[in-house]
């Protein structure tokens, strides 16, 4: 397998792009009504979903990537939080500069709370997924078959479901679902852009687990991927405790991905949000 000569610059600026695209695509009255927001504090994305608790979607990515952070964009990022009445995660990558912005994060009562795992790929060949279920990538008649989904495999509200169906059929997206028969159990996106694709939104309904549906979307994704032209894949997923399992990571292993990096969750110490 190549390596590639930035892996952590690689995975940190691809889901970046992919999170700046999905809050550009949610529909204006989404947008609205659950008070979601997403802007750059300089090469920092900073993205809110005040309706939500999860993790994913209020949260400071990139801060000191691709260039210092300072004490201001810090103070900056927080104050907007403040005003939104949401507490977030500042995701800090090994890489981040200066050395000092992680004292910076303590010295505002900022702790590590748990970390995610950043994965990269580039275009071995994929093994063969065995499975029963039939993936296919969806266009926008089937948008919400990727929605009820998510929204079933990750226990998230249904009115989230307006703004995932808008990734579906969005340039640079591509939507993926698993079939039983003509049931939904499975789901999975790519971003692909500049020759860089980035996985997520895996999500698989409780009734279909256990059947090889995640494994067999990986592998989809990857091979159209490189057909697409993708040179590089990206993911992520969160790092199990001592003694826990998680299902995606060991997925990702199987799908032939390498660690670029294990990624701090800086909060406060009373956050306890979801993934």
């Amino acid at each position: 397998m190549n390596h590639h000569p930035q892996p952590s610059l690689l995975v940190e600026m691809a889901e970046m792009a992919a999170f700046d695209d999905a809050y550009q695509a949610a529909p204006p009255e989404f947008q609205h009504g659950t008070g979601m927001h997403h802007e750059w504090a300089g090469s920092a994305l900073v993205v809110s979903l005040p309706a939500s608790d999860a993790k994913a979607f209020n949260r400071i990515l990139g801060l000191g990537v691709l260039e210092p952070a300072s004490e201001e964009m810090i103070d900056l990022a927080l104050a907007f939080f403040q005003a939104t009445g949401v507490s977030p995660a500042f995701q800090m990558a090994p890489i981040a500069q200066p050395a000092e912005v992680t004292d910076w994060l303590y010295a505002r009562g900022l702790e590590p709370q748990d970390s995610w795992i950043k994965f990269y790929r580039d275009r071995s060949p994929v093994e063969p997924v065995v499975t029963d279920l039939y993936v296919t990538e969806i266009g926008p008649e089937a948008a919400w078959h990727f929605a009820d989904v998510l929204a079933q495999g990750f226990g998230s509200p249904e009115w989230q479901g307006f703004w995932m169906a808008a990734l579906v059929g969005r340039p640079d997206w591509h939507i993926y679902v698993a079939y039983d028969g003509d049931t939904p159990a499975a789901t999975g996106a790519m971003f692909c852009r500049d020759g860089v694709g980035w996985l997520g939104f895996g999500a698989t309904h409780p009734d279909f687990r256990r059947r090889g549906a995640q494994g067999a979307i990986m592998a989809k994704r990857l091979e159209e991927g490189m057909a697409m032209g993708c040179e590089w894949f990206v993911t992520e997923t969160w790092e199990p405790e001592a003694g826990n399992a998680n299902s995606s990571l060991n997925n990702m292993m199987r799908g032939g991905f390498q660690v670029a990096h294990r990624r701090l969750n800086f909060a406060y110490p009373e956050y306890a949000p979801g993934a």
